[in-house]
C-alpha cells in the first residue's frame, strides 16, 4: 500500500506544477524562436575612429590594424596576388570616402596596385580575416587627401604570375652607364637611340618592371601580361624622370638611388631600386591651353551675377536651347588657381567630359545654364560657391574657360557642334612628329 501511495503522489507533481503557471496544452513544444539579431551596418563609423585601442597592432610608416574576426586561410597576400574584398573607408569626421557595401559588390584587384597603408594591411590578412586599420596620411594616398580608417574583409585570394628574377648588375652597374645630374644610372638594353621623346604633357605606353636591393621584385606590368599608359609625372621622382629621357622603341634600365625613389613615401620600398622600362610609344597629347592673362581676377568688362559668379562670352555659340539644373551636356574645359597654375584640363586629355549639371559646383552649374552649344565661356568662381575636395578644401577663386559641346535629354543628344571642327589642333603621331622634327632639321 505504501508503494502505491509513493507512487501516486509522485506522479501527482508534475500536475502541481502545471497549475502553478505551465501550460499542459503545450507540451514539450519548443519555446519560440528569437529573432536574429540586426547586423551591423557597414557604412556606420567605429567608435575608435579617431583612436586605435591600446591593443592595436603597429605597422611601417604609423600603420596601426586591429583584427575583427579570425580567417580560415594560411596563405597571406603579396604585392603580385590578386583580392576579393569588402571594404568602408572613413575620414577622420566619420564620412565614408570609399565603399564595396555601397556599390553592392566587392572589389578586386592586385595588391600592389592600392595605397601602401592598404597593401600594407592587406598583407598581415588571411582569407576570411576582417581587420580595421588606421592609415596616416603618408600612407593613405594622394586621393584621401589625409588620414582614413578601414575596415576590410579578405574574401578570396588568388595567387598571382611568379615574380620576375632581379638582373645580374642590380647592385653593380656596368662601369660604362651614363649618368643623370640627380644620380640615376641607365644603360640602353634594346633599341636605337634618336627615335621620338615625350613632351611634358605627353604620355607613353610602357612595360616595365622594378626591384628593390635585396631583388624582391617591387611590381611588374610585364609579368601581368600588358602594357599601361602613364602621364610623365606618374610614380615616384626617378620614374619620372626616367620616362622623361626615354625615347620610343627602347628598354633601359635605370639604378635609381633611394633619395630618387620610394624614401618620401613611408611604409613602402626602402633603399635603391632599379628598373627596366620599355617605352612602345609615345602618344602626343594636345598642348595644354594657355593660362589666361586675366587668372587673378575678372576684368573690368566682365560681368557678375549674384552669387558672386563672373564670366566673359570668349566665343558665340550657335544653339537654341539652354541647359536645365538636371541635364546632362558635354563640354571641354580647363581651369587654373588665380596663380596661373593648370589644375585640370580636358583638353589636354584630348577627351570632353560629359556630366551633369547637378553634378558640378554650385558656381560651374550656375555658368553652364546660361551658355548655349557653341559657346565658349571664362568664368571667376569664388571659392564659397567652387569646387573643394578632401585633398584641397580651400582652393580659393578658380577660373575655368568652358566649351558647350553639346545638350542631352533623356540619353539622347539634341545639340550638339563638332568640335573637330573648332579645337586646337588634332594629335599627330609619333612617327609623324619624328618625319617633322628630321624635315625642320638644316
Amino acid at each position: 500500500m505504501r508503494l502505491w501511495i509513493s507512487l501516486i503522489s509522485a506522479l501527482a507533481l508534475p500536475a502541481c506544477g502545471d497549475r502553478e503557471g505551465s501550460d499542459p496544452a503545450a507540451g514539450d513544444a519548443p519555446a519560440p524562436a528569437q529573432p536574429a539579431p540586426k547586423p551591423a551596418d557597414p557604412l556606420a563609423p567605429p567608435a575608435d575612429l579617431k583612436a586605435p585601442p591600446a591593443d592595436a597592432e603597429t605597422g611601417e610608416g604609423g600603420l596601426r590594424s586591429k583584427r575583427l574576426r579570425d580567417g580560415t586561410g594560411r596563405d597571406r597576400p603579396q604585392p603580385h596576388d590578386r583580392v576579393q574584398v569588402h571594404y568602408t573607408t572613413w575620414t577622420l569626421d566619420g564620412k565614408v570616402f570609399a565603399s564595396s557595401h555601397r556599390r553592392g559588390a566587392p572589389a578586386a584587384f592586385r595588391v600592389g596596385d592600392v595605397s601602401p597603408g592598404w597593401a600594407q594591411g592587406l598583407g598581415l590578412m588571411v582569407e576570411g580575416e576582417k581587420r580595421r586599420l588606421w592609415i596616416p596620411a603618408a600612407l593613405a594616398g594622394e586621393s584621401a587627401g589625409g588620414p582614413v580608417v578601414m575596415d576590410v574583409e579578405l574574401r578570396q585570394l588568388s595567387r598571382g604570375k611568379a615574380p620576375l628574377p632581379p638582373p645580374e648588375d642590380l647592385t653593380e652597374p656596368p662601369v660604362d652607364v651614363a649618368t643623370t645630374d640627380s644620380g640615376i644610372r641607365h644603360r640602353l638594353l634594346r633599341g636605337e637611340p634618336g627615335g621620338v621623346k615625350p613632351d611634358p604633357h605627353d604620355r607613353v605606353r610602357v612595360s616595365y618592371t622594378g626591384w628593390d636591393s635585396q631583388g624582391t621584385m617591387i611590381e611588374s606590368s610585364t609579368v601581368r601580361g600588358d602594357s599601361v599608359v602613364l602621364e610623365l609625372d606618374h610614380g615616384f621622382p626617378g620614374f619620372q624622370e626616367a620616362l622623361a629621357s626615354m625615347a620610343q622603341g627602347e628598354t633601359r634600365r635605370f639604378w635609381i638611388p633611394e633619395a630618387q625613389a620610394f624614401k618620401t613615401y613611408p611604409g613602402t620600398t626602402r633603399g635603391d631600386v632599379v628598373y627596366d622600362i620599355e617605352v612602345r610609344e609615345v602618344i602626343e597629347m594636345p598642348d595644354p591651353p594657355a593660362v589666361p592673362k586675366d587668372v587673378a581676377g575678372p576684368p573690368k568688362g566682365a560681368k557678375r551675377t549674384a552669387s558672386g559668379l563672373a564670366y566673359l562670352v570668349l566665343r558665340e555659340g550657335t544653339g537654341q536651347m539652354k541647359p536645365g539644373p538636371r541635364t546632362k551636356v558635354e563640354a571641354h574645359f580647363s581651369y587654373w588657381n588665380t596663380r596661373g597654375q593648370l589644375q585640370g584640363s580636358s583638353i589636354s586629355e584630348d577627351q570632353p567630359r560629359r556630366l551633369g549639371v547637378d553634378r558640378v559646383s554650385k558656381g560651374l552649374g550656375e555658368g553652364l545654364q546660361m551658355m548655349v552649344v557653341g559657346e565658349k565661356r571664362r568664368f571667376w568662381i569664388p571659392e564659397d560657391i567652387g569646387p573643394k575636395s578632401a585633398a584641397n578644401p580651400n582652393p580659393g577663386m578658380l577660373v575655368y574657360d568652358v566649351d558647350l559641346l553639346a545638350i542631352y535629354k533623356k540619353k539622347i543628344k539634341v545639340e550638339w557642334v563638332d568640335w573637330d571642327a573648332i579645337k586646337p589642333r588634332a594629335p599627330r603621331t609619333a612617327q609623324e612628329r619624328l618625319s617633322s622634327s628630321k624635315e625642320s632639321s638644316p
